[in-house]
């Protein structure tokens, strides 16, 4: 036996943790008991379950017995006071997966460090975080595969008619019969008649034309681009960093938009 401030959490622990699997771990601990083990090396460091023994002090649990492996044996915890056909049984299963599930939260930038410091085989657990040039060509040719019209360099494009600005006087009349009806908030009905009165009603056609042409200069391309007055296949925007690729999951997403979520969080 020993006591849970023995233990020495890990400090490059892959898994950041949310704070709604957090908050599972300790109720599943202070409604039903521990049930899983955790694994810790020879000096007390934690290898797995850093989350539980973090939860546990939270909630009062002290005592730690240990049972030392050579790892060519399984070790299991006997639960004596359970039985798994009963309602804390099940719930205790059902506590098991949702916490494993709720609480994994990847640590993607240690992650891919660790896996080029130690050799890590990360796609071999499940991992991928370190693209390799043709799997990122797969990727952004599958997604760019018949997502843009083609233009070409030569074509004819009409600059006065880009976009149109214009008042819609139907809107503008609706919003404000559903007002006096009591169907719009005042707060809502600000945002539709703003809407309604500076709609400006874009000609993509024809904007994507003047971008490609020969006479759009590099800064008026690349504000097109920021404002998303032009459609660029995930190929283009991913050259040109508009887009990124989340090394995890392989999904694409918007740079710009991920960042300015992640200041305001």
């Amino acid at each position: 036996m020993t006591k849970i401030d023995e233990l020495k959490f890990d400090n490059k622990n892959f898994n950041r943790h949310t704070e709604y699997g957090m908050s599972l771990i300790s109720k599943s601990l202070q409604e039903l008991g521990a049930g899983r083990s955790i694994l810790i090396d020879k000096d007390n460091n934690i290898i797995a379950g850093n989350g539980i023994v973090e939860a546990a002090g939270q909630v009062g649990l002290e005592n730690v017995k240990i049972v030392e492996t050579d790892g060519t044996e399984i070790i299991a915890v006997k639960r004596t006071d359970m039985e798994l056909n009963s309602e804390k049984g099940r719930e205790m299963a059902l506590a098991d997966n949702a916490t494993a599930s709720a609480d994994l939260n990847w640590d993607e930038e240690l992650m891919f460090s660790e896996a080029e410091k130690w050799n890590l085989d990360l796609r071999g657990w499940g991992v991928n975080l370190d693209w390799d040039g043709e799997e990122l060509n797969e990727i952004i040719e599958n997604s760019s595969e018949g997502s843009i019209k083609d233009y070409d360099d030569d074509i004819n494009y009409d600059l006065k008619k880009l976009y149109r600005r214009r008042a819609n006087p139907n809107l503008l009349s609706e919003i404000e019969t559903e007002i006096e009806k009591g169907s719009i908030r005042e707060e809502i009905a600000e945002v539709l008649r703003t809407r309604a009165i500076q709609c400006s009603i874009f000609n993509f056609d024809e904007i994507i034309k003047f971008y490609r042409s020969d006479d759009a200069s590099e800064k008026e391309k690349e504000l097109l681009e920021k404002l998303y007055l032009v459609f660029l296949t995930p190929k283009e925007a991913l050259e040109k960093g508009i887009l990124e690729i989340n090394k995890v999951t392989g999904k694409i997403y918007d740079k710009a938009l991920m960042e300015k979520n992640s200041e305001e969080d």
